[in-house]
């Protein structure tokens, strides 16, 4: 077996596991996260729930608040999340206290004669990282590990899996390697 995405306990206080995933993988899970458990399960169900509407429908949502929640706990875990990535760089890793973020929720749709092709072609993200929830009926998400091979991303509950973006290139290249003179 190969080797796995690494995890990150957001209750433990260690800033090497984030650098060294950062830097080895580009991506790691987060546990003990502090949103709730029944949270993700609602978001996730508005989510199914607005999908299935049609546009002029959606934009009278009554899951307002359950979406503003989400979204504010994600808005958290992100400010956690950045803290975290300059605090593994020796940085004061309590000094990100805004962190733009964008609150998306995305359905991929797969055609019949599309189910076992590749879906979305190989990409990167344009963001500092994006914080993805699984869901627990569809899978397909894939990643380059480290050693330049293709690894299907398993589902892990009550987790998000946190992919870093191209800001975070250029981020951590100006914490990790810009000479002091």
């Amino acid at each position: 077996m190969g080797e796995e995405i690494p995890i990150i306990d957001m209750q433990e206080k260690e800033v090497n596991k984030v650098r060294e995933a950062c830097e080895k993988w580009g991506c790691f899970r987060v546990v003990n996260h502090g949103v709730p458990t029944k949270l993700m399960a609602e978001i996730k169900s508005v989510a199914v729930e607005l999908f299935d509407r049609t546009v002029d429908i959606k934009q009278r949502n009554k899951e307002g608040e359950i979406i503003e929640s989400y979204a504010q706990n994600m808005h958290n875990l992100g400010i956690e999340i950045a803290n975290r990535m300059v605090g593994s760089s020796g940085q004061d890793g309590d000094n990100v206290k805004v962190c733009p973020s964008h609150f998306r929720m995305n359905k991929y749709t797969i055609a019949q004669e599309n189910i076992g092709a590749g879906g979305l072609p190989m990409h990167t993200d344009a963001s500092l990282f994006t914080i993805l929830l699984d869901d627990e009926h569809f899978g397909g998400l894939e990643i380059v590990d480290p050693s330049g091979k293709l690894l299907a991303v398993d589902r892990f509950p009550d987790s998000f899996l946190i992919n870093l973006g191209d800001i975070a290139v250029v981020i951590t290249y100006i914490l990790f390697h810009l000479p002091r003179c």
